[in-house]
């Protein structure tokens, strides 16, 4: 409820205090506040026209637009497929075929890895090579 103003308070909304009949006054606003049932009506108006010009808009731009299924590029970009990560399915032969193509590039070296290991083991560590 709007209370009576103080006599040196000066009215915010209306010129004339005694413009604002008993019943607005009850209800807690004034007259000259917003109308909020014209502005929802308006914004209701204004969606209503958007959407009427973008579903009228729209069979304009598909039709006037570029013809997307004679792109060569486009039908290429769609047809091509990454390929996924290798993964191992059979992880106990991948690792054996691993494990034979190190020891065969280590028995192909100058010195085969088990004359080396038999020479290193016969000399010991630590003492330099002859």
């Amino acid at each position: 409820m709007i209370r009576d103003l103080h006599p040196h308070t000066r009215p915010q909304r209306t010129e004339n205090p005694e413009q604002v009949d008993e019943a607005a006054r009850k209800l807690g606003y004034e007259p000259q506040d917003w109308p909020v049932g014209k502005i929802a009506r308006g914004l209701a108006t204004l969606f209503l026209i958007l959407g009427l010009i973008t579903v009228a808009a729209a069979p304009l731009v598909r039709r006037l637009g570029p013809d997307w299924q004679t792109s060569s590029a486009l039908a290429a970009a769609r047809d091509f497929k990454v390929p996924g990560p290798r993964l191992e399915s059979r992880p106990g032969l991948d690792r054996a075929i691993l494990e034979a193509r190190r020891r065969q590039a280590l028995d192909h070296a100058p010195k085969p890895i088990d004359a080396a290991m038999r020479e290193v083991a016969a000399r010991g560590w630590d003492q330099p090579k002859p």
